[in-house]
């Protein structure tokens, strides 16, 4: 019995459960499509150091999302317990015992959340194959598609349980606290007097800390990357102007609670026709009894305004989270194109081998050809930050490389240096001097090699070969490295002749450093995709539960200018304008920081790798259309059952004009 009455009560309720039927299925679908990605087996595969520590972070992104979608879901929830709390206050008025009354509740909200799941899992899986070919492109070494597991969709159907419960639990104890008298007439709330120039200045201010906070930001990082400012200093500096930019958009939303559109609208020009324009009718029905406000920020003013500020905040974030990930997925994907040799090996001195570095590279040769093969000695030194090599040694990847080779003499040394650290100085004392090996060096000079990621990501001594086939050199022997160029991956059984021969320490092929980091940053792409859109739908869910509150003062509006004139084209025209500049008011600050974030991203890539790459600009623009898209179906939603609930009773205007704002 309650199931079939649950059953008819959703039926009759559609457009009240239009909201809850979309965020739950939009918010299934994305659970599951990014779970699908972030724990798939063929990103795992993608082993190292680099994935292993940085995938853990970006997979907690799916317990941050079930937060965000467990506070939708109870909020929703909530809402639609406030929406029937009359017809509940009857039923109790009437004897009905509340047992019963929960019970059908909860069947109501588990046969909506049913079928929403149903939809968004079939949805989902549509969704996992545009990830997977968005995982495919950014990944960009011919990666074979993703498999969907159906244990994701096992895995989403678990949370959703979990949130579901969590959800009816949290509506049900309200419901079973709740007074008769609340529930039929609701909670009164005082009403406060607010002056329109203080708000006014108020979103002045909040703008003005936006702008300056970007600008300072930009000034600042132009100089820690340019020089005049250190790293360290700059740091706590941009993220006190980031929270400033958080704090200013919410004050500018906050702001705009009592702006008096009424007033702008009377100045617009009268401009009559056969028949009435329909700002005259809205003038009238303002002025009807002041029974209304304009739906833009002052309808429920301090709620909507709160709501609207903490919306324009999360979407702030989520703009930035997308930009910065794109970002540092072009800088750190191109950047390891820009290395010469695709294998690199390396000994560990110390460890006594069955191959030497001249066997193993025969054996590579059985496999696939390199086009070049250097191998060198690295030397611990007593300068903690140094390491040292022979001459011979640092002069034959000066040569590959095309930098002038060096001249080494006894009792002096020469700093090696590559493009990342062109400003590091040799640590000497007062008089240049420096000891290696218990024996005085001078500084001569500095040498360059410009390829980025080269002699392991450090700065070298280059010491004459005498001193470096030292005893004392030899003992402090750190590794040996072995560069091959081979074009294309590593072939399994070289890794299989290196492991035979009890190697200890890195194989690996360039594609396969590539492919490790592409698939770090791929995932923490589409982590930032899911939090932002997850963002997105819960801002765009709390806007239509605002419009759904404030029905009755927007029936009220409209049949009054339904008596007084207005064609239902017209009050069509208006209601979606109104909704339109409701919902795109709090996205539109957060899209619009897009383009400073770009900048700010473009110059990164501009001081770490020199260059500013095109698609870095097209995908975070690109991101902003996936929010938009998930506006648009809120926005198609919300005026659906705007309409329904807004404009069809025409037949009831004097009824109309009476009720008050309950559901």
């Amino acid at each position: 019995m309650p199931f079939k009455l649950a059953l008819r009560n959703v039926k009759r309720r559609v457009s009240t459960y239009s909201v809850y039927f979309v965020t739950v299925a939009l918010t299934a679908a994305l659970m599951l499509a990014s779970n699908g990605v972030l724990f798939s087996r063929e990103l795992s595969s993608y082993g190292g150091i680099i994935f292993g520590y940085a995938i853990p972070a970006i997979r907690s992104t799916s317990v941050i999302v079930a937060a965000v979608v467990c506070f939708i879901v109870c909020h929703t929830t909530s809402w639609l317990l406030d929406r029937r709390r009359r017809e509940f206050g009857t039923y109790l008025l009437l004897g009905v015992p509340r047992g019963k009354l929960l019970s059908l509740f909860v069947a109501e909200n588990s046969l909506v959340g049913l079928i929403s799941f149903l939809a968004g899992s079939a949805l989902g899986v549509g969704l996992f194959y545009v990830f997977n070919i968005m995982v495919c492109g950014l990944m960009g070494n011919g990666m074979s598609p993703l498999a969907f597991d159906p244990i994701y969709l096992f895995i989403a159907l678990i949370e959703w349980i979990v949130i579901f419960a969590i959800a009816i639990a949290w509506s049900s104890r309200i419901l079973k606290k709740a007074r008769i008298s609340e529930l039929v007439h609701g909670k009164r709330g005082l009403r406060r007097k607010y002056t329109p120039r203080v708000n006014a200045a108020m979103s002045v201010t909040g703008l003005v800390v936006v702008i300056g906070s970007f600008v300072v930001i930009f000034a600042v990082l132009s100089a820690a990357m340019f020089g005049g400012f250190g790293q360290e200093t700059a740091a706590p500096v941009v993220v006190a102007f980031a929270l400033a930019i958080f704090a200013g958009i919410f004050l500018v939303y906050y702001g705009l609670r009592g702006l008096p559109l009424r007033k702008i609208m009377k100045k617009l020009p009268k401009r009559g026709d056969g028949d009435a324009p329909s700002y005259e009718y809205r003038d009238a029905a303002y002025s009807a009894g002041a029974l209304v406000s304009c739906r833009g920020m002052a309808r429920s003013a301090d709620r909507n305004a709160v709501i609207t500020g903490l919306i324009a905040v999360i979407m702030t974030i989520a703009v930035m989270l997308t930009c910065f990930m794109t970002a540092l997925r072009y800088i750190l994907v191109e950047s390891i194109n820009t290395i010469d040799f695709d294998v690199r090996v390396m000994w560990r001195s110390g460890h006594e081998y069955d191959i030497t570095p001249e066997e193993l590279a025969d054996e590579a040769k059985k496999y696939a050809e390199p086009e070049t093969v250097i191998r060198y000695d690295v030397y611990e030194t007593d300068e903690s930050y140094c390491k040292a090599m022979s001459e011979s040694d640092a002069n034959k990847l000066l040569a590959y490389y095309g930098e002038p080779t060096v001249d080494v003499s006894p009792g002096s040394f020469v700093y090696l240096l590559h493009g990342v650290y062109s400003d590091v100085r040799p640590p000497v004392d007062e008089n240049g001097e420096l000891t290696v090996y218990g024996e005085t060096l001078t500084f001569g000079s500095v040498a360059h090699i410009s390829t980025d990621n080269v002699l392991d990501m450090s700065h070298y001594l280059v010491i004459d070969d005498a001193l470096a086939s030292s005893e004392e050199a030899m003992s402090r022997l750190e590794n040996t490295y072995l560069l091959m160029n081979i074009d294309g991956t590593l072939p399994p059984e070289w890794h299989e002749t290196a492991e035979k021969a009890g190697l200890e320490g890195d194989i690996y092929s360039i594609f396969e450093e590539r492919g490790e980091i592409a698939a770090v940053m791929s995932s923490a792409l589409i982590a930032a995709l899911f939090l932002g859109s997850t963002f997105t739908m819960m801002s765009m869910a709390l806007l239509s539960l605002r419009v759904t509150a404030d029905a009755g003062k927007d029936r009220r509006r409209y049949a009054i200018l339904s008596v007084l004139g207005m064609c239902e084209r017209d009050r069509r025209r208006m209601l979606r304008r109104d909704l339109f500049r409701f919902f795109a008011l709090p996205l539109a600050l957060p899209l619009l920081t897009t383009f400073p974030i770009l900048g700010i991203c473009a110059m990164l890539s501009e001081q770490v790798k020199g260059v500013v790459y095109g698609g870095m600009f097209a995908v975070g623009l690109a991101v902003p259309l996936v929010y938009v898209a998930i506006f648009a179906c809120y926005l198609g939603i919300t005026y659906y059952m705007s309409v329904r609930t807004v404009l069809r009773p025409d037949s009831s205007s004097v009824y109309l004009l009476s009720e008050g704002d309950g559901a």
